[in-house]
C-alpha cells in the first residue's frame, strides 16, 4: 500500500465498514488498515452497556470522531452482566461523579453524535420512562433497524408517548416492539388517541421488509387496522402478537386478509396471534387467489372460532406452520411442510394421515388434548412405529409420557431423532437431546431448557422463526 496516502483516506474508507466481520478480514490487508481497525474502529461498531455508564458517554461527547464508528448500540439493564465496552473509552474516559440528570443528558448529546448509527435495540428497563422522549428525538434518520421492549407500567398516554418521537425514523427496514399494557378488560376499545402513533408510525415507515409488535394485556384493537391500512413494498415478515391473557377471553372483530396478502407478494413469514379473527375470503373467491411462492411459514391463532380454509394457493408453498388456529382439514393440502405446531391429532388414523401426506416432516408438535383424550392415551409403541416412517424427523413434542427403557426404543426407531419433549409427572416440559455417534446410533441422553431458537413463552416459536 502506498505509503503517501494520506491517514484520513483510509480512515474515510474503513469508516464505509459496519460489521467487525468485515472489519477483521481489512485489517488483514496491510499494517496502515490493521493499525486502524484494531482497536479504534472494530472496539466502537457494537456497543452493549447499561445507561449509567458515564466514562463512555463523557468519552463520546469529548471525542466525536469516536462517536460516527458507532454503528449497533444495545442498551441493557445494570444488572445483565453482557456489557460490550470499547476498552479505549474506559482508559481514556473521565471518571467524575454523575447524577441520574447528568447521565442521561451525555448519554443523550453521545448517541446525537452517532450519525452513523444503523442499529438500535433497547432491552426491558434499560432506560426509564421518563427519558425515553429525549433519547428517541436524539436518533439520527439513518437508523435502519430499532428494537425496543418496554414496560408502560399502566401509565395513561404511555404508549403514546413513547412512539410519538419515534415519528423522524423515516428509513426503517426491521421493527420490532415489545411494550407491555395496563390490564384487559373483556371486549377491546376501538382505536383511540393511545394507539393511533402506534400504528400511523408502522404504516407511515413503507420501507420496513420485517415487523414484529407484541404487546401485553392491550385493551386496543391494533392489529386489523395495521393489516388494513398498511402498505410496504418489500415487506417479507409480519409479526402482531397481544400476549399477556388468552386471546380468546377477549371479544375482537372479523377480517378478511386476502386484501393484504394480495397486496404483499413479497411476504415469506405471517404470524397473528390477535384476538380479531382473521379469515382469508371464502370458498368461492379461492379462484381469483394469485400464487404466493414466498409464503412459507404461518402462524394463525386468531379469536373464538378456527380459521376454516386456506386457500390451496397459499398451503402448497407452506414449509413451517404453528396451526394452533387452523383447521385440520388444511394440513393435509401442504405439501411442502417441514415445520408443524399445534396440530391436533387425537386418534392412529389422523397421525397415520399425516404422516403419510407429508414424508418430510422435520418438526412436529402434537398440541393439546380433545376432551381429555389425546394421542397420548395409545400404546406408545403403536406411536413410535407410525413416526418411524417419516425418515427426516428431527424434533418431536406433545406425544410421549416415557422415561428409560421406551425413550431409548423411540431414539433407536427414529435414528434422525434429535430433540425429544417428554412429560414427566406435572411437568410437561421436559425436553432430551440425544446425542449420537457417527453411524447414528445413541450414545447418550441429556435435559436441556428447550430447543435452539426457543423461549420460556414460545419454546417451539424455533419453529416459525428457524426457517
Amino acid at each position: 500500500m502506498s505509503s503517501h496516502i494520506p491517514i484520513e483516506l483510509y480512515d474515510e474508507i474503513v469508516g464505509f465498514i459496519d460489521h467487525p466481520r468485515d472489519l477483521l478480514k481489512l485489517a488483514l490487508c496491510c499494517k496502515v488498515f490493521h493499525r486502524l481497525v484494531i482497536p479504534h474502529h472494530i472496539q466502537y461498531r457494537h456497543i452493549r452497556c447499561p445507561v449509567d455508564t458515564p466514562v463512555l458517554w463523557q468519552t463520546l461527547v469529548a471525542l466525536p470522531l469516536l462517536a460516527l464508528r458507532v454503528r449497533r448500540l444495545e442498551l441493557i439493564p445494570k444488572s445483565d452482566t453482557g456489557a460490550l465496552i470499547p476498552q479505549v473509552a474506559l482508559r481514556s474516559g473521565g471518571g467524575k461523579e454523575s447524577n441520574t440528570d447528568d447521565v442521561y443528558h451525555d448519554c443523550t448529546i453521545a448517541v446525537s453524535g452517532m450519525s452513523k448509527l444503523i442499529r438500535l435495540w433497547i432491552h426491558d428497563n434499560a432506560v426509564e420512562y421518563e427519558y425515553f422522549g429525549h433519547f428517541f428525538r436524539s436518533v439520527k434518520p439513518r437508523l435502519v433497524e430499532l428494537q425496543v421492549e418496554q414496560a408502560l407500567l399502566n401509565r395513561t398516554g404511555a404508549l403514546r408517548d413513547i412512539v410519538r418521537p419515534l415519528f423522524h425514523l423515516c428509513l426503517l427496514s426491521k421493527l420490532c416492539l415489545k411494550l407491555r399494557c395496563s390490564e384487559t378488560p373483556e371486549t377491546l376499545l376501538p382505536i383511540t388517541d393511545e394507539m393511533r402513533p402506534l400504528i400511523d408510525f408502522v404504516v407511515n415507515n413503507v420501507l420496513l421488509t420485517d415487523i414484529h409488535i407484541t404487546i401485553y394485556n392491550s385493551f386496543h384493537s391494533f392489529a386489523w387496522p395495521i393489516l388494513k391500512w398498511g402498505s410496504w413494498r418489500c415487506l417479507r415478515r409480519l409479526t402482531l402478537i397481544r400476549a399477556g391473557t388468552e386471546i380468546g377471553m377477549v371479544n375482537g372483530r372479523d377480517y378478511d386478509i386476502s386484501s393484504f396478502l394480495s397486496h404483499h407478494p413479497r411476504l415469506e413469514r405471517l404470524c397473528l396471534k390477535v384476538p380479531d379473527r382473521i379469515f382469508f375470503g371464502t370458498h368461492s373467491s379461492t379462484d381469483t387467489y394469485n400464487d404466493y411462492p414466498h409464503l412459507r411459514a404461518l402462524r394463525m391463532a386468531t379469536g373464538h372460532r378456527p380459521i376454516r380454509f386456506i386457500p390451496r394457493s397459499i398451503s402448497q408453498s407452506l414449509e413451517s406452520v404453528y396451526g394452533d388456529g387452523l383447521d385440520p382439514q388444511d394440513y393435509y393440502r401442504m405439501s411442502s411442510l417441514r415445520y408443524l405446531a399445534g396440530y391436533c391429532c387425537t386418534d392412529l388414523a389422523s397421525l397415520e394421515r399425516l404422516v403419510d401426506e407429508h414424508p418430510y416432516l422435520e418438526r412436529l408438535h402434537i398440541a393439546r388434548e380433545y376432551h381429555g383424550f389425546g394421542i397420548r392415551d395409545y400404546p406408545y409403541d403403536t406411536r413410535i412405529h407410525i413416526l418411524s416412517q417419516l425418515g427426516y424427523l428431527t424434533h418431536i413434542c406433545g406425544m410421549f409420557s416415557l422415561t428409560g427403557p421406551a425413550l431409548a426404543i423411540l431414539a433407536k426407531s427414529i435414528p434422525t431423532l434429535r430433540i425429544v419433549q417428554i412429560r414427566v409427572f406435572d411437568n410437561p416440559s421436559v425436553w432430551i437431546q440425544i446425542e449420537r455417534d457417527d453411524d447414528d446410533s445413541v450414545v447418550d441422553f441429556n435435559e436441556i431448557s428447550s430447543p435452539e431458537g426457543g423461549s420460556d413463552d414460545e419454546p417451539w416459536s424455533d419453529f416459525f422463526y428457524g426457517l
